[in-house]
C-alpha cells in the first residue's frame, strides 16, 4: 500500500491510496468468506457450503462493497496515524478506481479539526462596546449576545470542512420538509408562497451553517483556553430541565451528555464576554 497526500484545502485532507492486487485479493477473500457464512445454498447447512460454490451465487457488487469495506477499515486508521490527522468528522470516500487484476486507487477526504487562533478578541469586543456606549446600554441581553457573537465571527477566521456544512444544511432541509408536511404543503408550494427558489433556501442554510459552526468552534476554543469546566451538579441540573424522564435518560448517554456539556461551556463563555 502506498499513501500519497494530495492536498489540504478548507481543512480537509485529500489522500490517495494505491493498493496492490495482492492486498485487494486478501481483502476480497476475507469478504467472500464472511459473506459465505451468511449464505444459504441448497443442499448445505447455512454457512457450510464450499466457498467457491458460494462465490458463484453471490452478487459481485456485494463482494466489491464488502471488499472495499475491509480495505477502508485498514486504510483510514493507518492514514490517520501516519499523517497525524485530527478529525472532526468521518472520512469520506471520494473516488474509487478499481480495474480488474490491477492496482486500485482509492481517494479519501479527511475532515480536519479546525485550528482556531483567537487573537485579541477581548479588545475587539471592548472597542465595539465603547464605540457607542449609549446605544449598547439600551440593548437587551439577547442583542448583546448577538453583537458579541458577530464580533467573534468577523474577527476570528478559519476554514470549516465542507462536509460539516453539508451535514448542517441537510438537517435544516429535513426540518423544513417536516414542517411543510405538517402544514399539508409540498416544498414547491411553500417556496412559491415565500417567493424563494430551492437554490436560494440552500444558500441561506449554507451561510447560516457556516456562521453557526464557526461560532461553535470559537466558543469552545475560548472555553478550552480559559480551562472552563462543568461540575456534576451543573450537568445534572441541565439534564433535569430538558423534559420528561424518557428525554432525561436519553441525555444521560455519553454522546448526548457531551453535547449538553458543550452547551454549558458555551454559555459560560458568552456570559463572560458580554460583561467585558
Amino acid at each position: 500500500m502506498k499513501i500519497t497526500p494530495l492536498e489540504t484545502k478548507q481543512n480537509t485532507a485529500i489522500i490517495d491510496f494505491l493498493l496492490t492486487p495482492e492486498e485487494i485479493k486478501l481483502a476480497r477473500d476475507l469478504s467472500v468468506n464472511e459473506l459465505a457464512k451468511k449464505a444459504t445454498i441448497k443442499g448445505f447447512r447455512k454457512g457450510k457450503a464450499p466457498q467457491a460454490l458460494v462465490e458463484k451465487q453471490l452478487d459481485p457488487e456485494a463482494i466489491k462493497h464488502e471488499t472495499l469495506h475491509h480495505l477502508l477499515n485498514d486504510l483510514v486508521p493507518q492514514a490517520i496515524k501516519d499523517q497525524k490527522l485530527t478529525l472532526v468528522s468521518n472520512p469520506q470516500l471520494q473516488k474509487l478506481d478499481d480495474p480488474a487484476d490491477k492496482p486500485w486507487t482509492i481517494t479519501i477526504s479527511f475532515p480536519l479539526l479546525p485550528v482556531v487562533t483567537l487573537g485579541d478578541y477581548p479588545q475587539k469586543i471592548k472597542a465595539a462596546f465603547s464605540k457607542d456606549k449609549d446605544k449598547v446600554a439600551k440593548l437587551t441581553q439577547d442583542q448583546k449576545i448577538e453583537m458579541v457573537c458577530q464580533i467573534l465571527i468577523d474577527n476570528i477566521t478559519f476554514d470549516i470542512p465542507q462536509v460539516l456544512i453539508d451535514q448542517e444544511v441537510e438537517k435544516s432541509l429535513s426540518r423544513l420538509l417536516e414542517q411543510t408536511q405538517a402544514l399539508g404543503l409540498t416544498i414547491e408550494k411553500y417556496l412559491t408562497s415565500i417567493g424563494k427558489s430551492a437554490q436560494q433556501i440552500k444558500k441561506e442554510y449554507q451561510e447560516t451553517a457556516l456562521k453557526s459552526l464557526r461560532l461553535e468552534f470559537i466558543l469552545l476554543e475560548i472555553a478550552k483556553v480559559k480551562k472552563y469546566t462543568n461540575s456534576e451538579s451543573e450537568v445534572a441540573d441541565l439534564i433535569s430541565s430538558v423534559g420528561d424522564n424518557k428525554t432525561q435518560e436519553f441525555f444521560k448517554k455519553p454522546e448526548q451528555r457531551s453535547y449538553l456539556e458543550s452547551i454549558l461551556l458555551k454559555r459560560k463563555v458568552i456570559d463572560e464576554l458580554i460583561t467585558i
